[in-house]
């Protein structure tokens, strides 16, 4: 029983051999890259109170680019990031068991005891794309596959790394929620400290999932259920 659960939350070897060899370099590159993330998010939540523009879809997109371009500036290849064929169907299947069981305990169960219906199809559908892709994908991608990897090279304890970037994930969405709510980061963190919380250890589920298959499919489809899930009934 211990051997199976050892073996469950086992590191895929891959991942600890190219964790070791990031650099000073490729860690402090990606530090200055997540300061551009939250300039940004700050920026996108003004415009969003002062224009009533939305862009969040345009935002993460030019992210995702830039965190890809910036792999290739590196010399290094896109499967660092946990984009690859490898183990893609283990990961998978585990980001929908996780995912499923999620939306069915924390969504629709309750939601019909409730006496909640599901949203409009078009609604749902739309959801999918955005929730999935625009919000799942470019977070696993960049806290995942990007940042996690990469602060290896600035910090060499793996616990550290985790804790620290774990730390990194949840502030992430301070910024934002900070401009349209017109408070400063600390009025914000006081009323928001549980879900903080709890994003910190989102963080460490996810990345728990990409160490044990150097693949970020998985956590992107378990990640993207538990947030399109809030939406699925109203």
């Amino acid at each position: 029983m211990l051997s199976r659960i050892r073996q469950f939350f086992s590191v895929d070897s891959d991942y600890k051999k190219s964790t070791s060899q990031y650099t000073k370099t490729d860690g402090t590159i990606a530090v200055i890259f997540y300061l551009m993330l939250m300039l940004s998010y700050y920026g996108m939540g003004r415009i969003y109170v002062e224009r009533k523009m939305y862009l969040g879809i345009i935002c993460n997109s030019i992210l995702i680019v830039i965190c890809i371009g910036l792999v290739f500036i590196r010399g290094q290849k896109v499967s660092s990031l946990g984009l690859s064929y490898k183990k893609l169907k283990q990961s998978l299947l585990l980001g929908l068991v996780l995912g499923l069981f999620m939306i069915l305990a924390n969504n629709i169960i309750p939601g019909i005891a409730g006496g909640s219906h599901f949203a409009q199809i078009s609604k749902i559908l739309y959801n999918i794309f955005y929730y999935f892709v625009i919000i799942a994908f470019m977070e696993e991608l960049i806290f995942r596959g990007y940042l996690q990897t990469r602060i290896y090279g600035l910090i060499k304890s793996d616990g550290l790394a985790i804790i620290v970037v774990a730390f990194m994930f949840s502030i992430m969405h301070v910024p934002f929620q900070m401009a349209i709510n017109n408070k400063n980061a600390l009025e914000f963190v006081a009323g928001n400290f549980t879900l903080l919380i709890f994003t910190f250890f989102y963080h460490i589920v996810f990345n728990m999932i990409q160490r044990k298959y150097n693949n970020i499919a998985g956590n992107t489809l378990f990640h993207g259920f538990m947030n399109w899930g809030n939406s699925l009934m109203v």
